[in-house]
């Protein structure tokens, strides 16, 4: 059997190694916004995360990755992220990367804002069997 594409010899289906290799993507990811701290920085979502962690969890497969190696450059408000991923699509191994791009919007996080509005919070437990008596000397 011979590569539909380009007339090699046929491994997987009607394609050869480097054909359907060519063809099939090891995974997907999209263009995505993130939250910055304007005072601390931190990078948010629903709490704090890296921004390796953020690519991460938006990294779309439906085959084994085995490895992930991410650099990235800012720019502005802006992140260019590199994304190399190494796995196996049955039943070949593949290399391939891909550039996402990240706009960096920005805010201030709860923690700054209390903090900037002199807010301050506790918790204080009371334990044991004198409850009435210590929450009296507390008021």
């Amino acid at each position: 059997m011979f590569c539909i594409k380009c007339g090699n010899n046929a491994v997987t289906g009607n394609f050869c190694k480097k054909c359907f290799l060519e063809k099939e993507s090891l995974f997907h990811i999209k263009n995505f916004r993130i939250t910055k701290c304007d005072i601390c920085g931190s990078l948010y979502e629903s709490h704090k995360i890296e921004i390796g962690d953020a690519i991460k969890k938006r990294i779309v497969t439906r085959h084994k990755i085995k490895g992930i190696r991410i650099s990235y450059r800012k720019y502005g408000n802006h992140i260019s992220a590199d994304i190399e991923c190494s796995g196996i699509i049955k039943p070949f191994s593949k290399v391939e990367k891909k550039t996402v791009d990240i706009i960096v919007d920005t805010r201030k996080c709860d923690d700054c804002t209390k903090l900037a509005g002199n807010y301050y919070e506790a918790v204080l437990q009371i334990r044991g069997d004198n409850k009435e008596k210590i929450l009296e000397e507390i008021k």
